[in-house]
């Protein structure tokens, strides 16, 4: 029973990502597929009266046809998308001075450090709103197929649902759901270029993330859905940190080392009169489980200490924490994590780091993690990138180094 279990989690996956990848870009396939099912009933009707007619010729060449025609729609889609080489630097020209003063560059990504807000303190008697579902406006609709056939065949995308930030501030913080799909044609195409299928050419650029005069767009007037990013770091039980590898499935970044837990939330994190700490900690600890296979009885605590907007991914917002665990590090190196996460998964890897011996110079606004090499040897996924800043900011300050 156990191994048939094992089966369905493995295959599962793979099948939910096939069906939502061609529910979303049939219009692309659906040439290509017509023209495959013709050409194979033509040979078998063939075979069966042991002769090619005229007709039976004629219907081949025009199977051939429609399926060439549905190829190179789906080739043109894929010449259609891209992003500048050099991201980085288009973000920071559309930048006001004052904005760009207050950036933290990670590995080629762009972060905006925030204040946290009073809604989302411990102890806060605010409680989690939920705004109206997150609706894609038609320009990004029409860019979801083209965004969609650009992964890689090997990632699996799944249009799993998640939550959404439509406002925050410190007597209010408001979710809203969206779908993964939606979040990858607005906040993670950002600043892609495109022309979808029949239509006319699509910037998503300034005007959905930067104000005229080079601010950023809030959350309340923003037109992105902003999926709410989650990552903690945590540690195991003598206190060393330990972290993930992601597998090459990984759609969203293959081959990474990521925080112990990182992920988005998602509508089962929500319960009625919770508060914006208490759903945060909860989808924090969720991934951590998800991913690192800690128990939930095995964790200790989980503190929020940070709070940014992932400028790269269209401004989207991600929460910080910095988990503790009772778990030992031989118990945790020898599991594997349950469900679809072992196929995003590579493996947990804890390291000889502890807390109190971080530190993360920060040379021109960028977070210097050459000390870190032996950990991330130049793999470093942003979010462990600002987590690792955080904790070394946060330990300056207990030494009274600010």
């Amino acid at each position: 029973m156990r191994h048939l279990l094992a089966i369905k989690n493995f295959v599962n996956p793979y099948i939910r990502s096939f069906i939502d990848k061609r529910r979303v870009f049939v219009r692309y396939e659906w040439p290509s597929v017509v023209g495959i099912l013709s050409l194979g009933a033509n040979i078998v009707i063939s075979a069966l009266l042991h002769k090619l007619s005229p007709l039976s010729i004629t219907f081949a060449v025009s199977s051939v046809g429609v399926w060439a025609y549905g190829y190179s729609k789906i080739r043109k889609a894929r010449e259609s998308y891209h992003r500048p080489d050099r991201l980085e630097s288009g973000i920071l020209r559309s930048m006001s001075d004052d904005l760009a003063s207050r950036i933290l560059i990670v590995e080629g990504e762009v972060f905006l450090p925030l204040s946290l807000p009073k809604s989302i303190a411990a102890g806060s008697n605010v409680v989690a709103g939920t705004a109206v579902d997150y609706d894609l406006p038609q320009p990004l609709r029409a860019l979801l197929p083209v965004v969609i056939l650009t992964k890689r065949d090997r990632a699996l995308i799944m249009d799993r649902p998640g939550l959404g930030l439509a406002d925050i501030g410190d007597s209010r913080m408001d979710v809203r759901k969206l779908t993964y799909f939606q979040h990858l044609a607005s906040n993670n195409a950002f600043r892609c270029y495109a022309r979808p299928y029949g239509q006319a050419a699509l910037d998503v650029l300034n005007s959905y993330v930067f104000r005229d005069n080079g601010g950023l767009v809030d959350f309340s007037e923003s037109e992105f859905p902003n999926l709410i990013g989650i990552s903690t770091l945590a540690t195991v039980e003598d206190g060393r940190i330990f972290i993930v590898e992601s597998d090459g499935r990984n759609s969203g970044s293959p081959r990474l080392i990521h925080p112990s837990g990182s992920g988005s939330m998602e509508p089962k994190d929500l319960s009625e009169k919770l508060s914006p700490h208490d759903l945060i900690v909860r989808a924090m600890e969720r991934e951590l489980c998800e991913e690192s296979s800690v128990r939930h009885d095995e964790i200790d605590s989980t503190e929020i200490i940070g709070f940014a907007r992932w400028i790269n991914k269209g401004a989207m917002p991600e929460f910080f924490g910095l988990t503790r665990t009772r778990v030992r590090a031989d118990v945790l190196e020898r599991r594997r994590p349950e469900g679809e996460d072992p196929l995003f998964v590579r493996k947990v890897v804890v390291t000889n780091l502890r807390v109190r011996d971080i530190s993360v110079p920060v040379v021109g606004r960028r977070a210097d993690l050459r000390g870190f090499d032996a950990i991330v040897a130049g793999s470093c996924s942003g979010p462990l990138g600002v987590l690792l800043w955080l904790v070394s900011e946060r330990e300056r300050a207990k030494r009274g180094g600010i």
